[in-house]
């Protein structure tokens, strides 16, 4: 799994683990799921220079928001087609949403133990 940034065919910009999702014993990609997904875009302050309405971008902010806020689970599955392109992003990007991700895991397993006053995987069997 690796981190890119999709872009979809409606034009949305989304971060996230991607992982291709082929039919088992061929090579044909049916979708991908994109786990812990965010929207991505830049906000752009827009100045003018000069008198001849010349617009430039100056200091824009990143701004990520939680691409699928109302899942039970932090990850989505997508057809092939809805998929446009995807790239790597640069490491400021990259940093960002790493600590955004780090710190939402986080969250979800301080919210796990609240609830059985155990940490995970203690207490349910399974150890």
């Amino acid at each position: 799994m690796s981190i890119r940034i999709v872009r979809t065919r409606n034009g949305d910009d989304v971060i996230c683990h991607i992982q291709e999702i082929t039919q088992e014993g061929q090579k044909k990609i049916l979708g991908y799921q994109l786990e812990h997904p965010y929207f991505v875009h830049l906000d752009e302050e827009l100045t003018i220079d000069g008198g001849e309405s010349i617009n430039k971008i100056s200091n824009p902010t990143l701004v990520m928001h939680p691409y699928v806020p109302l899942a039970k689970e932090p990850k989505v599955i997508v057809r092939f087609d809805e998929v446009i392109s995807a790239y790597e992003p640069i490491d400021m990007v990259l940093e960002k949403y790493t600590q955004l991700t780090e710190a939402a895991i986080n969250a979800q397993d301080n919210t796990t133990t609240e609830q059985t006053g155990l940490p995970d995987g203690e207490g349910d069997g399974a150890g």
